[in-house]
């Protein structure tokens, strides 16, 4: 390569890239990353930059090694590439990041690459390079230069940002820079402000909720002014005609605050139903994936308050149409769902057309909260008669009960009848990961007092076989395990534990399992409550509590244990003490564990030791022999794990 590639003229520069603008069309994004690169910088120290990532900033090579590859094209920047160039000072680093500046504002200009990917990756960065760059002058220019070929939301987000978190801390002089070129980006038509303000923009996870530079930290405050700002901006919308027609296509497919948008052109619109009928033609002529109903929903919950017959009749037309059918029960729940309302969601679960998915709009937001159970009940039946609506319906009712209980309203009967039928229908599987937490919930709300022992065994045994089957695994259910021991413990037992020795290996190991995580099952499970059960067939019931009753009274500590009241109740009744002994004692043998195996066989002992002393010979002498066989294991264990510890060691070394 003739030149270093940080030693290119600017007409070197200019020359190349427009060779480049001759085939943007072949440009690919690693030609994209390397103009990203430019903007990086080490955010430690100005001074001592990340030479890790500046080695990487291989800006010519990447870009004309792409286009290259793109149209066969040779010799734009010779035959052999020096990509080496590592800035050295502060001074260095400076210099760099104005050349990739003023290659990006070039770049910009002429419209030579992707825009949206060169204006984000500057938006991005723009704090890192503003406090720790000392590029000011320079970005203040390149984003004024952009500014002023449209409105860049995602560039005045980034100004806000950093005079927000950083802006205090900047010398006056800088900080009075910034706060001139925040004020130059800002929105100044009408249609920038609802693209500034209402419609999210690509600038990550940012909220101007989060950049209001005047909430003084109260984010209910600023998050309230900006949902008032947008419906103000709705309402002024609504009487644009021009500027309401060229955001039309966005208001529809954007996120945002498009419900308070929404709210304003309802509260602003002069006709009513001609812009309901242009919103809806919109909605209709985008792609299914890409369609935003949420400005749908804020109108009509807006003109709800002026005009309840205009809004009854464009329910009812949004029924009727197919476009909108899929959003309807979201579209009803943007307002109070009233006696009329229900007769909508009914009629539109009798349509061959409607899908579970379809109601899930009726989740959240306290929708389903003025519905009366009765009415209720019915729909979610109609729900789950779906493909694949049981998950639904439960999603619906867990989120009905949660918010009686949250405004401490009774439960209605209803409502118990409805759960019981829906949980008697869930299909249990691995990749369902928050159906533990709602099941657990409902079971709970249902299962208890009559009538609830039919659908509780029913629950259990499909449970029971989709472990059996592989197809759930008992340790991703353990709210929905100790759920339903806590609503019918004695049940529960006689489930898991009772029947035939199939049936007590399978309820052995689900119970074994649900205790992975800290739960334990057998809190609602009292001491009089397992040996009640025992007693009703003491030969076999005692052996299989042994394998699951909680043996210690301190779970959390290891030192000063002993043993629980469901343990020593269940050894003092049992018929054979020895043999409840055998399997109780097996579980100090972890077969799961963290840190060192042999310290938690250890720390079992005293246990045993107390024993000894017993009343019962029987318990005294097997505890003695049990006591030494525990503690040779553990000498064994403790000798292995030092010996694999120092194969470790040396391997490393």
């Amino acid at each position: 390569m003739p030149k270093h590639i940080s030693k290119l003229s600017e007409v070197d520069w200019d020359r190349k890239i427009r060779r480049v603008g001759r085939v943007r069309s072949c440009l690919r994004p690693p030609a994209m990353s390397a103009v990203r690169s430019l903007m990086g910088v080490n955010r430690t120290s100005p001074k001592r930059p990340n030479r890790s990532r500046l080695t990487q900033l291989r800006l010519g090579r990447q870009i004309y090694c792409d286009a290259q590859r793109g149209i066969s094209y040779r010799g734009v920047i010779g035959q052999r590439v020096r990509h080496d160039y590592s800035p050295r000072t502060g001074k260095e680093v400076q210099a760099w990041f104005s050349s990739g500046l003023k290659l990006v504002e070039k770049l910009d200009a002429e419209g030579l690459f992707f825009e949206g990917d060169l204006r984000n990756a500057l938006a991005k960065n723009f704090r890192g390079l503003w406090s720790r760059g000392g590029v000011c002058a320079d970005l203040d220019r390149t984003f004024r230069a952009i500014a002023k070929r449209g409105f860049w939301r995602e560039g005045w987000a980034a100004t806000r940002q950093t005079l927000k978190f950083d802006g205090p801390a900047f010398p006056a002089k800088v900080r009075a820079n910034l706060t001139a070129l925040e004020k130059a980006l800002r929105p100044a038509k009408l249609v920038e402000n609802v693209r500034g303000i209402a419609l999210t923009g690509s600038f990550g996870s940012l909220d101007l909720d989060d950049l209001d530079l005047d909430d003084n930290n109260d984010g209910m405050a600023s998050y309230a002014r900006q949902e008032a700002i947008a419906a103000s901006l709705g309402k002024d919308l609504a009487q644009s005609p021009k500027e309401f027609a060229e955001l039309l296509p966005e208001l529809v497919s954007a996120e945002g605050r498009i419900w308070s948008l929404g709210k304003g052109l309802a509260n602003g619109a002069l006709d009513a139903m001609e812009v309901w009928s242009k919103l809806t033609v919109a909605y209709e002529a985008v792609a299914a994936p890409k369609r935003r109903m949420q400005v749908l929903g804020g109108f009509i919950n807006g003109l709800n308050e002026r005009d309840v017959p205009m809004v009854g009749q464009l329910l009812d037309a949004a029924l009727a149409n197919p476009a909108l059918g899929s959003e309807f029960p979201t579209l009803q729940a943007s307002i109070v769902i009233d006696e009329r309302g229900v007769a909508r969601l009914k009629r539109y679960i009798s349509l061959e057309r409607s899908n579970a998915n379809d109601f899930y709009g009726l989740v959240g937001g306290r929708a389903t909260d003025p519905i009366p159970a009765k009415d209720l009940q019915e729909i979610l039946s109609g729900i789950a008669a779906k493909p694949g609506g049981v998950k639904v319906a439960c999603e619906i009712l867990y989120m009905r009960i949660h918010s009686d209980r949250d405004q401490k309203r009774p439960s209605e009967l209803g409502f118990r009848e409805a759960g019981r039928e829906l949980l008697q229908s869930v299909i249990f599987a691995n990749k369902e990961n928050a159906q533990d937490h709602r099941m657990g919930s409902l079971v709970r709300a249902c299962l208890t007092g009559d009538g609830g022992l039919q659908p509780f065994k029913s629950v259990c045994e499909n449970f029971k076989k989709a472990v059996a089957a592989h197809k759930a695994y008992a340790f991703r259910y353990d709210d929905l395990i100790q759920s339903l021991f806590k609503a019918r413990p004695a049940d529960a037992l006689e489930t898991f534990l009772g029947g035939d020795a199939a049936n007590q290996k399978l309820g052995v190991k689900i119970l074994s399992e649900s205790t992975r995580h800290s739960k334990n099952p057998f809190k609602s499970v009292t001491p009089e409550i397992f040996i009640q059960w025992c007693e009703q067939s003491p030969a076999d019931h005692y052996l299989a509590a042994a394998a699951v009753v909680p043996q210690f009274q301190n779970v959390g500590e290891t030192s000063n244990r002993e043993f629980s009241a469901s343990a020593m109740g269940l050894l003092e009744r049992a018929p054979d003490p020895v043999e409840f002994l055998k399997i109780f004692v097996h579980r100090f043998r972890p077969m799961s564990w963290s840190g060192s195996r042999a310290a938690i066989m250890e720390s079992h002992l005293p246990l045993l030791r107390a024993l000894e002393s017993h009343a019962d010979h029987r318990i005294a002498d097997f505890a003695k022999l049990e006591g030494l066989r525990l503690t040779q294991e553990a000498e064994r264990e403790r000798l292995w794990e030092t010996e694999n510890d120092r194969n470790s060691d040396e391997r490393f070394e």
